[in-house]
């Protein structure tokens, strides 16, 4: 059984990627662009978070993921 802390919003097959109230995001300003087998990494300078209380909230996320994905792995092994 897979687990996810946080909402995804990234699309799949070319479907268009939404915020989690089902907004559409909107193209941004690509700075730099990554390649990871069939996956296309974007990243633009829009939507860079600059408020401490901002920031957290983005660590908060990674730190639930991470945490998700353990328990997720560990289930496996039991």
């Amino acid at each position: 059984m897979g687990v996810q802390a946080i909402t995804h919003t990234h699309g799949y097959r070319g479907d268009v990627p939404v915020t989690d109230k089902g907004e559409e995001i909107k193209a941004g300003n690509v700075v730099e662009t990554y390649y990871s087998g069939n996956t296309v990494i974007k990243i633009c300078d829009d939507n860079v978070v600059t408020s401490e209380e901002e920031i957290q909230k983005v660590l908060r996320n990674y730190h639930l993921a991470g945490w998700a994905i353990i328990l997720s792995n560990q289930a496996k092994v039991v």
